[in-house]
C-alpha cells in the first residue's frame, strides 16, 4: 500500500460510509498490517464487525466440527471467525464448549464470559458455562450461574434440574431436595428428576419418600436401570434381601454393564454368607465389562479371601490406593489387607493396615456424630465410683418372665453360643437390640447406672413395659426362654438386675488380650460404643471398667451367671453346651451341635462374625495376641488383673 495512512483511513472510512463494508475491512486491515498499533483501524475494525451479520453458512460449519469431535479444527476456525464477527456471541459459545472438550477451562471460560457480555439475556450460554462449572466440579459457582439463569427464564426444566444435581454434590440437601421438587412441579414425567429426589430424600433418612419417588421413576420408565438399583439399596436396609437381591438383578437386566449393581449385589450376598453368589456374580461382571472397578476387585478378594486363597487375594489388591475405593467401602478395604497380611503370617504389615483402618473410621464423618467419648466418661465414672457404694440390702419384686442375658466384652464368642442356642426349639435370642439402653433412657436418664438400686415399684414397671414392649417386636415373647444377646449390656448389670431381679446371665469370657485385639482388629459398624474400639488403650480401658461393673454387680447382688469360655467352646463344643443348656433348665436336643445350618437359615447375622459362625470351628484365633505382644505391652499390664480373675494365668 503506497498511499500515506491518513489517507487510506479517509478512503476506509469513505467506503465504510457508503455501505461497502468489505472494501473498509481490507483497507482497515492493510493498514494494520503495515501499523499493527493503530488506534483508528483497529475501533474501526470492531465497528464494522459489529454492523455485519455472521454468515451461517460460516456458524455451521464451525459446529459442525464441534460437533464431529475435531476440536483444533474448531478453534482454528473460531477464531478465525471472532476476528470476523467479533460481537457474535454465538461464535464464543461454540469456542467455550470446543475449548472445554480440550480441557483448556481457563480459555473456556474466558469464551462463555465474552459471549454472556455480548448476549447477557442469552440462557443457553449461561447454560452452557453452568455445565461446564459441573463439569470441573465447581459445582458451588455452576449454582450461581443457575440461579442466574432462573431469573430470566424461571420455568425451564433443565435449568432446575441441573441446580438440583449442583446441590446434590455439595451435600446441600435441602436446596437439591427443593430443586428437584421444583423440576417436577414443571414436569412431573420426568424419571432422572424423580430417581435424583429419591437419592437425596434417602441421604436425609425419609427412606418412605425415597422408595416412592424410585417408584415413581420406574413407572415412567421400568428399564431404568439406575432406580432399580437405588431401590434395592432401600430394600437392603430394611433387610428385605429376596427384594433386594431382585432389584439389583433387574438393574443388570435393564443395563448388564450398570457396575453399581453387581457391586451392590456383591455386597449383598458376602453379608448374606453367601461367597459362591458373590463369585458368580464377580465372574459375569468381568464378562460383561472391560475392567473391574476397585471395588469388584475388592469383592473377588474377599471371595479369594474367604477361599483361603490369601497370594490370590493380595495380589488383587496389590495395586489398588484405597482413595479409589469409594468412600463407605475404605475401611472394609482396609480389613480386608490387614486380614490377609495376618493370615499370610506378615502381623507387623496387618498391625499397620489395622491402625489406618481404625484411623479412617476416627477421621470420618460417621464417628463425628456418635458421642463416643461421652459414653466412655460414664462407664469410666461408673467403674470408679462403685467402690463407694453404700451397701445395698434393698428387696425386690420377682419379674414373672424375666430374660437370660447373654453378655460379655465384644469378640468374645457371643455370636456364635447364640447361634448354636438358636438351634433349641424352646429358645428365642434375640440379637443385639437396644431393650435395655430403652429401658435406662426411660428410668435413668443420664444418671449414673448405680442409680438404678433407688428406682420404686412404679419406675420398675414402667422400665419393663418399655423392655417387652420393644421385645415384642423381635420374638413372641411367651416363649419359654428367651435370651438377650447384647455383649456390652455387661455394663447395665444394675439397672437389669433391679428390673429383673431373677434373671439369669451368660457371661462369655474370652482371654482379655485376645478380645481387645479382636475388637481393634474389627471393622464394626460404628455407633458410640464401638467408636471406642479403635485406639488399642481406649479398648483396655473400656475393658478394665466394664468388667469392674459387672465383678461389683455379682457380688452385691449375687448374680446367677454362667461362664463360658470361648477357648473351651472351639475345643469341645458339645460339653460347653450341655452346661449351658442344664443352666436354662432345658433337655438336650442334638440339632444344638449343628450350628452351621442354624447359622445359614438365620440369613443375615448383624455383627462381625456373621462369616465366621458358618464355617467349622477353629482354634487358631485362641492367642492370637501373642504374635502382636510387643505391640500390647502397656494393655497387658493394665489388664492383668482380668487375666489372673478370669484363670487365664494358667
Amino acid at each position: 500500500m503506497d498511499i500515506k495512512i491518513d489517507q487510506a483511513l479517509r478512503q476506509a472510512k469513505r467506503a465504510k460510509t457508503n455501505g461497502n463494508l468489505a472494501e473498509a475491512r481490507l483497507i482497515y486491515n492493510q493498514i494494520l498490517q503495515k501499523f499493527p498499533k493503530n488506534a483508528k483501524a483497529r475501533a474501526a475494525l470492531i465497528e464494522i464487525g459489529a454492523q455485519t451479520p455472521a454468515n451461517p453458512k460460516d456458524i455451521e460449519s464451525l459446529i459442525g466440527l464441534f460437533q464431529n469431535g475435531k476440536f483444533s479444527n474448531a478453534v482454528e476456525l473460531g477464531n478465525a471467525l471472532v476476528k470476523r464477527y467479533p460481537r457474535v456471541a454465538v461464535i464464543y459459545n461454540i469456542l467455550g464448549a470446543t475449548y472445554a472438550a480440550l480441557g483448556q477451562g481457563t480459555r473456556a471460560e474466558e469464551a462463555y464470559q465474552v459471549a454472556l457480555k455480548l448476549e447477557p439475556k442469552n440462557v443457553e450460554i449461561y447454560a452452557n458455562l453452568a455445565r461446564f462449572y459441573q463439569g470441573i466440579n465447581a459445582h458451588d459457582r455452576a449454582v450461581e450461574v443457575f440461579q442466574q439463569a432462573l431469573q430470566i427464564a424461571p420455568n425451564t426444566v433443565a435449568l432446575q434440574y441441573n441446580l438440583g444435581l449442583s446441590f446434590q454434590m455439595l451435600g446441600h440437601t435441602k436446596d437439591a431436595i427443593f430443586s428437584y421438587q421444583s423440576t417436577l412441579k414443571l414436569n412431573p414425567k420426568l424419571p432422572e428428576a424423580w430417581n435424583n429426589l429419591g437419592v437425596v430424600q434417602q441421604v436425609v433418612g425419609d427412606l418412605d419418600a425415597a422408595a416412592e419417588c424410585y417408584e415413581n421413576a420406574l413407572k415412567l420408565n421400568d428399564k431404568y436401570a439406575e432406580a432399580h438399583n437405588n431401590l434395592g439399596t432401600l430394600y437392603n436396609v430394611w433387610d428385605q434381601h429376596d427384594d433386594a437381591k431382585r432389584c439389583f438383578e433387574t438393574a443388570l437386566a435393564c443395563n448388564v454393564k450398570y457396575s453399581p449393581a453387581y457391586i451392590n449385589l456383591c455386597e449383598l450376598l458376602e453379608k448374606l454368607n453367601q461367597p459362591e453368589g458373590m463369585l458368580d456374580v464377580i465372574i459375569t461382571a468381568r464378562q460383561q465389562l472391560q475392567t473391574l472397578s476397585p471395588d469388584l476387585l475388592y469383592f473377588q478378594a474377599l471371595g479369594a479371601y474367604r477361599a483361603k486363597r490369601y497370594e490370590d487375594a493380595k495380589e488383587t489388591l496389590a495395586d489398588i490406593p484405597v482413595e479409589h475405593i469409594a468412600e463407605q467401602r475404605r475401611t472394609s478395604f482396609l480389613h480386608l489387607k490387614a486380614q490377609i497380611a495376618h493370615s499370610l503370617g506378615q502381623c507387623d504389615q496387618a498391625y499397620q493396615l489395622f491402625q489406618q483402618m481404625n484411623d479412617t473410621f476416627a477421621q470420618s464423618a460417621d464417628f463425628a456424630k456418635h458421642d463416643v467419648d461421652g459414653l466412655f466418661e460414664r462407664i469410666k465414672h461408673d467403674a470408679l465410683s462403685a467402690a463407694t457404694l453404700p451397701t445395698y440390702s434393698l428387696t425386690q419384686d420377682i419379674a414373672k418372665h424375666a430374660p437370660v442375658f447373654l453378655i460379655g466384652f465384644p469378640r468374645s464368642g457371643t455370636t456364635l453360643l447364640d447361634t448354636v442356642l438358636m438351634g433349641h426349639s424352646q429358645v428365642s435370642v434375640v440379637e443385639e437390640q437396644n431393650m435395655v439402653p430403652l429401658m435406662e433412657h426411660a428410668v435413668l436418664g443420664k444418671n449414673t447406672i448405680w442409680q438404678a438400686e433407688s428406682l420404686d415399684a412404679d419406675a420398675i414397671e414402667r422400665a419393663r413395659d418399655v423392655y417387652f414392649q420393644k421385645l415384642s417386636e423381635h420374638i413372641d415373647t411367651d416363649s419359654p426362654v428367651f435370651i438377650d444377646k447384647m455383649p456390652l449390656n455387661i455394663t447395665k448389670v444394675p439397672l437389669m438386675h433391679r428390673v429383673f431381679p431373677n434373671a439369669r446371665y451368660i457371661l462369655a469370657l474370652r482371654h482379655p488380650m485376645d478380645s481387645i485385639l479382636s475388637c481393634w482388629m474389627q471393622n464394626f459398624a460404628l455407633n458410640a460404643a464401638m467408636g471406642n474400639m479403635l485406639s488399642l488403650p481406649r479398648i483396655s480401658a473400656f475393658y478394665e471398667y466394664a468388667m469392674t461393673i459387672l465383678d461389683v454387680a455379682s457380688t452385691r447382688y449375687d448374680l446367677d451367671v454362667h461362664h463360658v469360655r470361648y477357648e473351651d467352646l472351639v475345643v469341645d463344643l458339645e460339653t460347653e453346651a450341655r452346661l449351658v443348656i442344664s443352666f436354662l433348665g432345658l433337655e438336650w436336643q442334638e440339632k444344638l451341635l449343628d450350628y452351621q445350618t442354624t447359622a445359614k437359615s438365620r440369613g443375615r447375622i448383624h455383627t462381625p462374625s456373621y462369616s465366621q459362625v458358618v464355617q467349622p470351628l477353629y482354634k487358631t484365633a485362641s492367642d492370637r495376641w501373642r504374635a502382636y505382644e510387643h505391640h500390647l505391652v502397656d494393655e497387658k499390664r493394665r489388664l492383668d488383673k482380668w487375666i489372673v480373675a478370669f484363670g487365664y494365668d494358667r
